[in-house]
């Protein structure tokens, strides 16, 4: 929306995605443009996010636009790339719910943050929709990695 002169916000403002459009970590939305920002909306709607995402509000009213801040599937300590680092959180935290390990953000660490890690090993985080599938030698070597730390971490306690 384009707005000549000054916006004068009052009122609920209320964003809704269309179809099943997912938005992910980096993305941008520019909803106005204008001169200069008066008033306040009295409430505002956001569509909810996965994982641990959230909404950053604070150039709403500066350039008329919000994002989507916070981590992503795989990146579990919020390096922007999913790799060792993460794998080794995953399997250090597993079967915990309060671990660094959640790739996932569902609050329980356990297989779906490994297969997390797996599916974006190697990716910069914000990059989902190009991440790279390791190849099979790769991924075998990342599960035998991760079945010979839980052996070990069964053993130890």
């Amino acid at each position: 929306l384009n707005i000549i002169n000054d916006f004068n916000a009052d009122g609920t403002l209320n964003i809704t995605f269309e179809d099943s459009f997912i938005a992910a970590k980096n993305d941008r939305f520019y909803l106005f443009s204008f001169g200069d920002f008066n008033g306040a909306f009295s409430s505002i709607s956001l569509p909810s996010l996965a994982g641990d995402l959230t909404w950053d509000l604070s150039l709403l009213t500066l350039s008329g636009e919000i994002l989507v801040t916070g981590q992503s599937f795989g990146d579990t300590d919020g390096d922007g790339f999913v790799d060792e680092i993460d794998l080794e959180n995953v399997m250090e935290s597993f079967g915990s719910s309060n671990g660094l390990g959640d790739a996932t953000g569902d609050g329980i660490v356990n297989l779906n943050d490994l297969f997390a890690v797996r599916n974006f090993f190697g990716d910069e985080v914000g990059n989902a929709s190009t991440a790279t599938i390791p190849e099979p030698a790769s991924l075998t070597l990342i599960v035998l990695a991760a079945i010979t730390l839980l052996k070990r971490k069964k053993y130890n306690h």
